[in-house]
């Protein structure tokens, strides 16, 4: 594809739903697989409820969202889902619910990527096993970014929960496992509550975070969550929450990370066996750092 793929559906109430096996569901969203694009690609589903559900197995739902897989894409890509209530649900296993999000698997990108889902209520929850739900966030495995992510989900409550066992819910933020990025990524969900929770087993809870694995970083980082209340929460066993913070883990940075949580009230929790509750912080595992740190 060369030139803009542009994703525009207005209605007042959007459910964009996957159950049972294999399947997919897409709404105002780009499905890539081995493909080149170059130029935009721009979602901008606008409604009063968005609702975007994956229930099964290995199931797929995508809401104003790309999912890339062995893709190469240069330009910009540009989530922008309004709407009052906007929820994204995967339950079942192997699932992954994207809303205003990029899922990269395999790919190269360069340009920039801007996820800005805006809507009163934001909800993000990945339930069972192995699910990944994303909201106004970027899942980045085995991938290649040269350029900037920018993360600004905004509503006055956003929930992002992972509940099970290895599930991930990433809200306003950068997961990267096996990845190399050259640039700038900026995480700054806005709320006037923000919630990150992780409860069970092995599950990880983003919330304007980077969450790097084995992974190349060379440039900057800035996190900054801004919430009247900031609530953090890990419980269970080997559960990780990161809340305006960076987690790494045998990866390499030169640049400045910058974490700055804002709120009146700021609450960060680890409950049980081998969690890690990160707020405003960095976790460096077996890591290499060149350059600055600012909590």
């Amino acid at each position: 594809v060369k030139g803009a793929i542009l994703n525009t559906t207005k209605g007042k109430n959007k459910v964009n739903i996957a159950i049972g096996k294999d399947n997919k569901a897409n709404l105002s969203s780009v499905e890539m697989k081995n493909s080149k694009v170059k130029g935009a690609i721009l979602n901008i589903p606008t409604g009063k409820t968005s609702t975007n559900v994956a229930i099964g197995k290995g199931n797929k739902a995508n809401l104003g969202s790309v999912d890339l897989e062995g893709s190469q894409m240069k330009g910009a890509i540009i989530n922008t889902p309004v709407g009052k209530i906007m929820t994204n649900v995967a339950i079942g296993k192997d699932n992954k619910a994207n809303l205003g999000a990029v899922n990269m698997e395999g790919s190269q990108v360069k340009g920039a990527i801007i996820n800005t889902p805006v809507g009163k209520i934001l909800t993000n929850v990945a339930i069972g096993k192995g699910n990944k739900a994303n909201l106004g966030a970027v899942n980045m495995e085995s991938s290649e970014l040269k350029g900037a992510i920018v993360n600004t989900p905004v509503g006055k409550a956003a929930t992002n929960v992972a509940i099970g066992k290895g599930n991930k819910a990433n809200l306003g933020a950068v997961n990267m496992e096996g990845s190399k990025m050259k640039g700038a990524i900026v995480n700054t969900p806005v709320g006037q509550a923000l919630t990150n929770v992780a409860i069970g087993k092995d599950n990880k809870a983003n919330l304007g975070a980077v969450n790097m694995e084995g992974s190349q970083m060379k440039g900057a980082i800035v996190n900054t969550p801004v919430g009247q209340a900031v609530t953090n929460v890990a419980i269970g066993k080997g559960n990780k929450a990161n809340l305006g913070a960076v987690n790494m883990e045998d990866s390499q940075m030169k640049g400045a990370i910058v974490n700055t949580p804002v709120g009146q009230a700021l609450t960060n929790v680890a409950i049980g066996k081998d969690n890690k509750a990160n707020l405003g912080a960095v976790n460096m595992e077996d890591s290499q750092m060149k350059g600055a740190i600012i909590n």
